[in-house]
């Protein structure tokens, strides 16, 4: 690429400005197909910049551009258009019509997104709104529970710029499965959404380790803000990623640790249900849920289910 740039007189300008028309027009009549040409003004209305760059073709690199600066405006005429032939899946060429630069063109898709709801049209919307609205993401997966998610997590191969997590669902809900993944040392940014009141969320998922939470009713702020977490920011009140990793394994250092089965049957206790819903719920026994129970005591240091729960539920951001 060849430029001409600098303080010169009106005269050379001038000549090199005719010098750009002309190589512009050698271009448009000696190759073929016709090359692409980009004009770009820079400035006020009486003193800009012109730029023309050459393309002998829709996909190569800039073949000539020229800069001249600065000149009048009012002597810059414009330069004659290009037609551009579009063919339709005969070859037929269609009418004149200049190229647009597609969406993806512009905003290369970079961000992996991965989507955990237990209601599938949730998942269809969200997945419409990233689609839709956020140009530079794509979703990558999908799960419908904490479980699925944890194993998808620990795929090697699923690693992804952002997870996007619902606070209420069936077995592991959102915080719990939240301070699972950071337990498992898993560094990604972690987005809470919900249908339901924020308040009713925010500090618990804030203690799981998350970097935000928003609702799902608006699809142009849920845009806005999977944008901004895309580009490593975290919302006001809520940790990095590294710092909530740092801060849920030193707490896990002097915590007992349970099984992610005992993880299951607490949480669902929590949720009030019995040993036999729970049971059905895991396709296990009622014995094998007491069983369970007993060891969830032991660890807990608690001498009713009751008790237990109440903790795990203050120290796991339930």
């Amino acid at each position: 690429m060849n430029s001409i740039l600098g303080e010169q007189s009106q005269d050379k300008t001038k000549h090199k400005h005719v010098r750009c028309i002309t190589m512009y027009q050698q271009c448009v009549t000696t190759v073929s197909p016709p090359p692409r040409v980009t004009l770009a003004y820079y400035g006020s209305m009486k003193c800009v910049s012109l730029l023309m760059v050459v393309t002998l073709s829709l996909t190569s690199t800039p073949a000539y551009a020229y800069a001249v600066a600065p000149v009048d405006a009012t002597t810059i005429s414009p330069l004659p258009r290009i037609p551009t032939a579009q063919h339709g899946c005969n070859g037929c060429v269609g009418k004149e019509s200049d190229r647009i630069m597609t969406t993806s063109e512009k905003h290369p898709k970079i961000h992996r997104i991965a989507l955990v709801d237990n209601d599938p049209r949730a998942l269809d919307s969200l997945s419409a709104v990233i689609a839709c609205k956020v140009p530079t993401a794509y979703v990558v997966w999908t799960a419908t529970s904490g479980d699925e998610a944890i194993e998808r997590c620990q795929d090697a191969n699923s690693n992804v710029s952002l997870l996007i997590l619902d606070m209420s669902m069936e077995g592991l809900q959102g915080p719990a499965t939240c301070r699972r993944l950071r337990l498992m040392g898993k560094h990604m940014p972690i987005l809470g959404a919900t249908s339901f009141s924020i308040k009713s969320y925010r500090d618990k998922l804030m203690e799981a380790g998350a970097q935000g939470l928003v609702g799902k009713e608006n699809a142009d702020q849920l845009a806005q803000i999977i944008m901004c977490m895309c580009n490593g920011e975290v919302m006001e009140g809520f940790e990095t990623p590294a710092l909530a990793n740092l801060r849920i394994s030193r707490e896990a250092e002097t915590a007992p640790s349970l099984t992610v089965r005992e993880e299951q049957i607490i949480s669902l206790c929590a949720e009030g249900m019995l040993d036999r819903e729970i049971a059905e719920r895991l396709g296990i026994s009622e014995a094998t849920i007491r069983k369970h129970m007993q060891s969830i005591l032991r660890k807990l240091n608690c001498k009713t289910s009751r008790q237990a729960v109440a903790l795990w539920v203050r120290s796991n951001a339930f």
